[in-house]
């Protein structure tokens, strides 16, 4: 039952994922020049509901991992350290722009 539950959940989400990515962002930009609240919102719910599959659809005990102390401060510090270097070259993009 969870197996069928998962598919027509995944089907019906690629579904208004087509429609809202697809045909509604590709009206607004064509006739406006611009997203539209509605597209904006949609796409931002659908953006949220990407995220949260794994979560609502996950066995119930899972994520039960227990990493040690090292492999979780590189997870932690992974997505973080292309951040800091952007962030010092646009610092750098403005000092020498001078």
């Amino acid at each position: 039952m969870m197996l069928i539950e998962y598919i027509s959940a995944s089907i019906l989400f690629l579904a208004a994922g087509y429609l809202i990515l697809r045909v509604n962002f590709r009206h607004d930009y064509r006739h406006h020049g611009h997203l539209s609240i509605f597209s904006t919102v949609a796409g931002t719910i659908l953006f949220f509901i990407w995220g949260a599959f794994p979560y609502i659809y996950g066995p119930k005990d899972w994520p039960d991992v227990h990493l040690p102390f090292l492999l979780e401060m590189l997870g932690w510090t992974y997505p973080v350290i292309p951040k800091f270097i952007n962030f010092q070259l646009k610092i750098l993009k403005n000092y020498y722009k001078e």
